[in-house]
């Protein structure tokens, strides 16, 4: 193969992924966004916190309903201090991290798979419209996204190049990370576990292997440590951000009679509106939101009531715990069901389709077409996250090479489907790993198809 022809190929995906941002910003509208009060919601609060952080460089978490991760303000921050306050420079430096990404999974894989199958995960993303999407919103995905790649490229240059400074790499852009997707705190042991075994395989000297492990786990002791020692001390809180809101309302569904929560759960596998045949109705007020809007009003209410950060998270948290001891069948069920909610395909709009259609909206399309839509659109989603388990499945005995991205899909679905609000954006930090399973599952299917046709010969 032609090494000059391959960079012309990735050249040519970074210029698609390119055209597949101004393609999506356009269709849902981003693209008008350029002022900052033309956002809402989280947007608006991440503007807010970062506006603030970049004028006297502190960190006011009152400015938002409730306490929120910094990683992200921090990343609007430094734009908006060094070059300046606007929503276009976060389109373009998102839409650089992007490309980026997308050079960074096409190393990460080279030392993967041969060519042209190299050329597929970076091309997959590039087509991944939900990622697209995610440039031109106010959103930590592409961040996120951007850190998880950039973490596991040192750590495979480490391994790869027996060199410990990669590891200054991989501590740096995890402790970014966490401090962006918290919930990812609670399995960072198992990865730091599988990094050091890994190393004490390969490099020379066991002491190498150690000295990697100390410096991968010393980074984010220190960044990631110093700033759950701030929240400690301020807020009397070792959280990075308020996750007992998220467990509060988690905790409510595991209260729910079980018909509700088989409802849930059939939206989670087949959309809202085949829920309603269990629960007539369901499509209007669907899971999560028939838990989260009541916990929000709660939270308004302690804090008119003068209930300080601690306070409300002792409060939430002891009720959750009480509420989830009582009934823990039914919060596994809960937690499966939120697996779904962010495993489920997204539309243009970067939403999960399981909100999409119900009995009372678009009265002029027939119910049974409703439904085939759903079923034809689900077939074809499942059909590929039936690719990426059986690339897992096919490569647990590499479990050297493969084992960490394995690893990385498993738990951080796990932990955000029992411990978050489930929206399916949350899978685009990961959706790089989904990719590169699937394209090993392909390889697998062509070399089968090959053997098959060499023994008729």
């Amino acid at each position: 193969m032609n090494q000059k022809k391959e960079y012309y190929l990735i050249t040519g995906v970074i210029l698609l992924g390119t055209l597949s941002v101004i393609f999506m910003g356009i269709v849902d509208g981003t693209w008008r966004k350029t002022q900052f009060t033309d956002f809402q919601d989280d947007q608006e609060t991440y503007n807010m916190l970062a506006l603030q952080l970049a004028k006297d460089g502190t960190y006011r978490e009152e400015i938002s309903s409730f306490r929120r991760a910094p990683g992200y303000p921090a990343f609007l921050a430094i734009l908006y201090r060094f070059i300046t306050p606007s929503p276009l420079i976060v389109y373009a430096a998102q839409g650089a991290l992007f490309m980026l990404s997308i050079i960074l999974l096409w190393s990460l894989v080279s030392y993967l798979f041969p060519y042209p199958y190299r050329l597929v995960p970076p091309l997959l993303l590039a087509l991944s419209w939900f990622a697209a999407l995610s440039v031109t919103k106010v959103i930590p995905e592409i961040l996120s996204l951007f850190l998880l790649l950039l973490a596991l490229w040192c750590f495979e240059r480490c391994l790869s190049s027996r060199r410990i400074s990669f590891t200054i790499g991989t501590g740096g852009a995890l402790s970014w990370f966490l401090l962006i997707k918290p919930v990812a705190l609670a399995f960072m042991p198992f990865i730091i576990l599988l990094f050091a075994v890994r190393a004490y395989f390969i490099f020379p000297r066991a002491r190498g292997a150690a000295l990697a492990t100390v410096f991968l786990v010393l980074i984010p002791a220190v960044i990631v440590g110093g700033w759950i020692a701030r929240g400690a001390k301020k807020f009397n809180s070792y959280q990075i951000q308020s996750g007992a809101m998220i467990l509060e309302f988690k905790s409510r569904e595991a209260t729910a009679p079980w018909k509700r929560i088989f409802a849930s759960f059939t939206a989670g596998l087949a959309g809202d509106i085949v829920a309603d045949s269990i629960i007539p109705g369901y499509s209007d007020n669907p899971d999560p939101y028939y838990y989260i809007d009541p916990v929000a009003r709660e939270n308004f209410a302690l804090d008119a009531k003068g209930y300080t950060e601690a306070e409300k998270e002792l409060l939430f948290t002891a009720r959750a715990k009480e509420r989830i001891l009582k009934n823990p069948a039914k919060f596994i069920v809960a937690g499966i069901t939120g697996i779904l909610r962010q495993n489920a395909p997204m539309n243009h709009k970067g939403n999960a389709i399981i909100h999409m259609f119900s009995r009372k909206s678009h009265p002029d399309i027939p119910y049974a077409l409703k439904i085939t839509t759903l079923v034809a659109l689900r077939v074809l989603w499942y059909g590929f996250l039936a690719f990426v388990l059986t690339g897992i499945l096919k490569e647990r005995k590499n479990w050297q090479t493969y084992g960490m991205f394995a690893l990385w899909i498993i738990l951080y679905n796990g932990m955000n489907g029992f411990f978050s609000h489930n929206e399916a954006r949350y899978i685009i930090p990961v959706w790089p790993l989904y990719l590169i399973f699937a394209t090993t599952t392909l390889m697998y299917l062509k070399q089968q198809r090959s053997a098959r046709q060499n023994k008729r010969i």
